[in-house]
């Protein structure tokens, strides 16, 4: 982040939002067998490539909830941070 550590910054706050949803599509994709019957050649394959996509996410949200405290409105912000926790948190 350029700026001070737990200043808000929209750039980086849609960036953040927009790898987490990335991430957790990814990993979703991979969970319904979609992209992981067809690009994987073993289920260990599989498993490792959604445990990536399940970090990212993950490290995506721990810098968001950071941004949430400097934003305009932290609690919409953080309701934003725990939906996505939520969403990350389902089909472990």
């Amino acid at each position: 982040m350029s700026r001070g550590q737990g200043q808000w910054d929209h750039q980086q706050w849609a960036e953040h939002l927009r790898e987490v949803r990335s991430a957790l599509k990814k990993r979703d994709a991979i969970d319904r067998n979609l992209e992981g019957a067809a690009t994987y050649g073993s289920a260990e394959e599989a498993l490792r490539e959604r445990s990536a996509w399940a970090a990212r996410a993950k490290a995506h949200l721990r810098r968001m909830a950071v941004l949430a405290e400097a934003a305009p409105d932290p609690d919409n912000a953080r309701g934003v941070v725990g939906r996505l926790d939520r969403w990350r948190a389902r089909s472990r």
